[in-house]
């Protein structure tokens, strides 16, 4: 089941539990957010070239930075969970 995260602060806190969380960007695609030991990787589809796009944020500072500017275009982060 997809849960919606309501915050900055709640995106984080799963990312530092290692939790893989799921943004859904304004054009409709779907992409996977994962903490690492080298730091917080992003993957998006990128509709041009029909390939992943990964990014490496390095720290949660620019994570931070990601999460306003991905999300301030309608875009939807959640989590999947168990029932």
């Amino acid at each position: 089941m997809k849960k919606p995260i309501q915050s900055r602060r709640e995106a984080i806190s799963l990312l530092e539990n290692q939790q893989v969380l799921y943004i859904r960007i304004h054009n409709g695609q779907t992409g996977m957010i994962k903490s690492t030991e080298e730091g917080i990787i992003v993957a998006i589809p990128n509709e041009e070239t029909d390939k992943i796009d990964f990014r490496k944020l390095e720290d949660i500072e620019a994570f931070e930075a990601f999460y306003d500017l991905t999300l301030s275009k309608p875009g939807i982060l959640y989590v999947n969970v168990e029932e």
